[in-house]
C-alpha cells in the first residue's frame, strides 16, 4: 500500500531509451545546462544510494514542497517513504525521462529493474517512479510525488488529520 503512495506504476517490459531531457511546452526555457546537469546529478547521486543499499541515506535526499517552501519530510512521511523505498528496490534504476516545466513543477521518471530474467521470459520486471525536482532560491531539491508530500497537487485534498501528520516534526 505505501508503495502506492509513492509510484505511479508503470510495470512491464520497456525498450531503453535514451533519457528524454525536453521542455517542448515552452519555446523559452527558464532553465539553464547547468540546472539539467545538477538535476541529473542529484538524480544519480538518489539512484547510487538505492543501488549501494543506503536506504536511509537516499530518503534523507527527498523534500516536501508545502506550500512554496522546502521542508524536510516529517517522520510519518519519512516512514511511508521509506516503506515506498524498500518495496521498489531493484537490481538497477535508469533515469527515463526529466521534464522541465516550472521552478516548482518538473518530474524525473525512473525505471527500476525489479529482477533480472532470462531471454524470452515475458513477465513484467519494472516499474516507474517519479521524483519532482523543485528549484528554491537557485538551489535543486528532490521531492517527492504523492498526495502526502506534494500541498501544490490539486486532485488530493488532504483532511485536517493528514495536515497534522504532515507537521515537521
Amino acid at each position: 500500500m505505501a508503495v502506492g503512495l509513492c509510484l505511479l506504476f508503470s510495470c512491464g517490459e520497456k525498450k531503453q531509451a535514451p533519457a528524454d531531457v525536453s521542455n517542448t511546452d515552452k519555446p523559452e526555457s527558464i532553465f539553464s545546462k547547468e540546472d539539467t546537469a545538477t538535476v541529473f546529478q542529484l538524480t544519480e547521486t538518489f539512484i547510487a544510494k538505492m543501488k549501494n543499499n543506503e536506504l536511509d541515506n537516499a530518503l534523507s535526499m527527498l523534500y516536501y514542497l508545502k506550500n512554496d517552501s522546502i521542508v524536510q519530510l516529517s517522520k510519518n512521511q519519512a516512514r511511508l517513504q521509506m516503506a515506498a523505498l524498500v518495496n521498489v528496490r531493484g537490481v538497477d534504476y535508469k533515469i527515463r525521462t526529466v521534464q522541465f516545466n516550472t521552478e516548482t513543477d518538473n518530474d524525473v521518471t525512473l525505471d527500476i529493474i525489479l529482477f533480472e530474467k532470462p531471454e524470452g521470459d515475458n513477465r513484467p520486471n519494472s516499474i516507474g517512479f517519479h521524483l519532482k525536482p523543485v528549484r528554491r532560491d537557485g538551489t535543486w531539491y528532490l521531492t517527492t510525488a504523492d498526495k502526502h508530500s506534494d500541498t501544490r497537487n490539486q486532485a488530493h485534498q488532504h483532511n485536517e488529520s493528514e495536515e497534522k501528520e504532515e507537521t515537521p516534526e
